[in-house]
């Protein structure tokens, strides 16, 4: 083959460099993005690449000029140990590599996106979306950037910013949760129980078993007014295992009663005084829905 020990034939020298292009393509950030800023792992292949032709370089270079050849390498091994040495303290830290990747590469999305979550700690707001904005424009619709940049968003009670996020991270890569899940949160806090049905359903379509979206979901039925589809839901929350939780039975109380079912009403109450502790309010919150419900 091509790789025949001691070879100096161009044709290795061809086949490292196609190689190493073809083996750097997908975790280069070139053509598209790889979602790893930087890792050795993704210099495993491209290595050999590299390897094969400083060993042609090596043979070509001893055959013709052994004295060059070897001063060249001496060189070359010496100043890359050097250049290792001072560049170890970088990766000491999360810190020191995303400090030192905002003050020698400011250009780069990934630095405008740590550079955003600094300003947000340190409470300079307006600062901190400015640098998310740069992000966003380098790095595009960057799922796990829009999805970070939503939940601080939330977190400042930017509810409609962050909702406008998340339909394009959740209609981007719709094999991914958490822009569903947030995005139910986010529309459950703005009142939008159409917004809240749709992202929990695609949550629950995703992660079946989550009694968080269920819940979710729950409430965006009967804010609509579809209570025998609210009770259903409702019911699969407690499944989920919220069955100790006396309010999940007040909730399920509350809309089997407005889909006319007192009896289930009546039921789901008296659970709800099962689980609730004995003479508090709760007791007696429980205790006046049933009340309210006909029940003696």
């Amino acid at each position: 083959g091509v790789l025949r020990q001691g070879s100096d034939d161009p044709a290795v020298l061809a086949w490292a460099v196609a190689w190493f292009l073809v083996t750097i393509a997908p975790v280069a950030n070139v053509f598209f993005l790889s979602g790893v800023l930087l890792a050795e792992r993704t210099l495993y292949l491209p290595s050999v690449g590299v390897a094969v032709a400083a060993g042609w370089l090596l043979v070509r270079g001893w055959r013709r000029r052994p004295r060059v050849a070897v001063a060249v390498g001496v060189t070359l091994a010496l100043l890359y140990t050097g250049r290792t040495w001072t560049r170890t303290p970088v990766w000491e830290s999360n810190d020191t590599v995303f400090f030192t990747m905002i003050e020698e590469y400011p250009q780069s999305g990934r630095s405008q996106w740590v550079l955003g979550d600094l300003f947000l700690n340190q409470g300079r707001v307006s600062e901190g979306l400015l640098a998310y904005r740069a992000a966003i424009g380098i790095l595009g619709n960057h799922y796990y950037l829009s999805v970070s940049l939503a939940r601080r968003l939330m977190d400042l009670e930017m509810v409609d910013a962050a909702r406008l996020l998340l339909r394009y991270a959740a209609r981007s890569r719709p094999e991914y949760s958490t822009a569903y899940n947030l995005l139910a949160v986010a529309a459950s806090r703005a009142g939008d129980a159409v917004e809240t049905e749709w992202a929990a359903k695609n949550a629950l379509r995703l992660v079946p078993d989550d009694p968080v979206n269920q819940h979710l979901l729950a409430w965006a039925l009967e804010a609509q007014g579809r209570f025998r589809e609210a009770a259903e839901a409702r019911r699969r929350v407690i499944e989920l295992g919220e069955r100790q939780h006396w309010q999940q039975w007040v909730y399920l109380a509350r809309v089997e009663a407005a889909a006319g079912d007192t009896a289930a009403a009546l039921a789901a109450a008296d659970s709800a005084l099962h689980y609730a502790r004995p003479d508090t309010l709760a007791t007696r919150q429980v205790l006046e829905l049933r009340g309210l419900l006909g029940g003696s």
